[in-house]
Formats: structure tokens, sequence, C-alpha cells
């Protein structure tokens, strides 16, 4: 049995609605977590913003995890 151009068509269509209608519930249901990829500044010596005369002979930092 060969399906007629309209019936093929139209199966297609409902294929890309219902892959789109999949979609948007998987991302409704299985919200996106949170991720903790990068490091954040802990603590630096000189303090961050401060105000110096003269240069610094030296600038420290510490992150929360290693680089």
């Amino acid at each position: 049995m060969q399906l007629s151009r309209t019936s093929r068509h139209s199966n297609s269509w409902k294929n890309a609605v219902g892959l789109v209608l999949a979609v948007v519930i998987g991302l409704t249901v299985f919200p996106a977590q949170p991720t903790y990829a990068h490091a954040n500044l802990a603590d630096a010596d000189p303090a961050p913003d401060s105000v110096l005369g003269e240069a610094p002979e030296r600038v420290t930092i510490w992150f929360t995890e290693p680089l």
C-alpha cells in the first residue's frame, strides 16, 4: 500500500510536533540543575578593590578550588 503525498506530509508534520512536544515536556519535568564548574575568589592579598600608595611587591590570591 502506497501512501498519498498528503498522507506522507501529514505524518511528517505529526512526527515533528510530537518531537517538539516531547522536548518541551522533558525540559519542564527535568529542569536544568545548577553547575559549579568555576572556582571563585576566596581571598586575596592585598584585598580586592584596595587602594595602595605604591605597587605591591607580591599579589597572592586563593580560590575555592584548584584551578
